[in-house]
C-alpha cells in the first residue's frame, strides 16, 4: 500500500519552470493515471471501460484530483469525471492550494468523524514532504467524509487518497484524490442547508 509508480518527469529549472502546473500535470496524466489505475481496479472494481474513460479524461470518467507536492499541494490536474459527478468545473478549481470547496462546515458534533478523516488526508500531505526529504513511502488512504457539491448540497464521499511516484524508487511528488459518491442522503442533523 506505497506509492504508485508513475513515469513522470521532474521539474526542470529555468524558463521551463515558467510552465503552468496545470499544463504540465495534464501533460503527464496518462502516466499518471496509468500508475493509479491498478488500485482503482482492484479496490473498487472500475471496469476497463470506465478506466479508459477516466485515462482519457472524457466526462463519464472517475473524478480526480491531482496535487502538487512540490507546488505547495496546489491542484495540478482535475479529471473531467469531477463536473459530471459534483458539479466543479476543472478551471474552477486546477490553481486552488486547498480543498476547502470540497468541505463542508459542520453545525453539529456529530461531524467528529468528518473532521477526523480530513486531518488524516492533511497528515498524508505532509507525509509526502517528509517523503521527499527522505523519509520512508506514506500509505494511502481511505475515508468517508461529506463534502460539497457545486450546488451546495452535501454528499457522502468515500475519498481515496493515493501518493504517486515521479519515477520507480523515486520521490512521490503527487497526491491523488478520488472521489467516489455515494448515494445515500445526508442527515440534517449533521449538515444544515
Amino acid at each position: 500500500r506505497g506509492c504508485a509508480h508513475a513515469p513522470v518527469a521532474e521539474a526542470s529549472s529555468g524558463v521551463k519552470d515558467m510552465q503552468s502546473a496545470e499544463a504540465r500535470t495534464a501533460a503527464e496524466w496518462p502516466a499518471l493515471f496509468d500508475a493509479l489505475a491498478p488500485r482503482l481496479k482492484q479496490m473498487h472494481g472500475f471496469r476497463d471501460d470506465v478506466l479508459r474513460n477516466t485515462r482519457s479524461n472524457l466526462v463519464n470518467g472517475i473524478p480526480i484530483l491531482v496535487l502538487d507536492a512540490l507546488q505547495n499541494f496546489e491542484i495540478a490536474f482535475a479529471s473531467k469525471g469531477l463536473q459530471a459527478t459534483v458539479g466543479w468545473k476543472a478551471d474552477a478549481i486546477v490553481g486552488k492550494r486547498s480543498l476547502e470547496f470540497l468541505r463542508l462546515k459542520p453545525d453539529t458534533m456529530h461531524d467528529m468523524l468528518n473532521q477526523r478523516a480530513w486531518a488524516e488526508m492533511d497528515c498524508l500531505k505532509k507525509r509526502v514532504l517528509r517523503h521527499v526529504a527522505g523519509a520512508p513511502y506514506p500509505e494511502a488512504y481511505i475515508g468517508l467524509v461529506v463534502s460539497s457539491a457545486a450546488d451546495g448540497l452535501p454528499f457522502w464521499n468515500l475519498m481515496d487518497v493515493a501518493p504517486l511516484e515521479t519515477s520507480p524508487g523515486g520521490r512521490c511528488r503527487y497526491l491523488a484524490f478520488v472521489l467516489l459518491r455515494i448515494e445515500a442522503p445526508v442527515p440534517k442533523a449533521i449538515f444544515h442547508e
